[in-house]
């Protein structure tokens, strides 16, 4: 269903660091390897905007473009109650695994770091489908600026205003995905510039950060506090700082 999140996404988020620290550039002259690394990044993306959406990403787009505000709110609640009613059939059973392997003398490294990786991977939610229209918005406007496709051309470009009347309406919106540890700028961007027209020059940003450990409530006391629904990311912090 989301072909351009997982290793797509990783892929290019690395590449894209690369090109800014050039940690790799060896004996190659620097504006040989930058040539060689930005033709790479363009390929990339023009691979990731030739993709097709899949049948369930078209009727997620159809969900939040066409249904009413109150028919909406029902479509997101309804898909978030059952991807969630999926993913905790699945982790349950994983987690067991997990917790069985882990109590068991001279357990293999990698099979943990596998099964690790499937946990990690098996949750599944409505921010996983906006995330997917983040990617193919970000792809389309790389291919823009680059010259390779026309203004008039592009079938995203109304999706961020989407976006900002879901933000409006109460449903969160992801900045930085938590598993590629990427930022898609012209998506969030867009966002919140079409966020502060709609609300006519008067937005307001304020930043609340809650560090911890993972599932341990932290994202859950702010929803309480508040009464909003904010998406947890989780970040390696020492991958970050290598």
């Amino acid at each position: 269903m989301l072909s351009l999140q997982g290793d797509p996404w990783k892929n290019l988020a690395q590449l894209e660091k690369e090109m800014c620290q050039m940690k790799r550039q060896g004996d190659v002259a620097i504006e040989d390897y930058k040539s060689a690394l930005k033709q790479k990044w363009l390929e990339i993306r023009r691979q990731r905007n030739q993709c097709d959406r899949t049948n369930g990403l078209t009727k997620f787009i159809n969900g939040i473009v066409q249904l009413n505000p109150v028919e909406k709110h029902y479509f997101l609640k309804w898909m978030k109650f059952s991807l969630d009613n999926i993913a905790r059939g699945n982790l349950s059973e994983m987690r067991a695994d997990y917790k069985e392997k882990c109590e068991t003398p001279g357990v293999d490294r990698k099979q943990l770091e596998e099964l690790d990786k499937l946990i990690s991977d098996s949750s599944l939610g409505v921010e996983h489908f906006m995330r997917e229209l983040g990617q193919f918005y970000d792809a389309e406007c790389s291919m823009v600026k680059e010259g390779k496709m026309e203004e008039s051309q592009r079938p995203f470009s109304h999706l961020p205003c989407t976006a900002a009347d879901l933000m409006l309406e109460g449903f969160p919106v992801e900045l930085i995905d938590g598993d590629a540890s990427n930022i898609p700028m012209n998506w969030v961007v867009d966002v919140l510039t079409h966020l502060h027209i709609r609300l006519r020059g008067r937005s307001r940003m304020v930043v609340i950060t809650v560090l911890g450990v993972q599932s341990t409530g932290k994202s859950t006391l702010l929803n309480t506090m508040f009464g909003l629904q904010l998406i947890n990311v989780a970040i390696d912090v020492r991958e970050e700082r290598s």
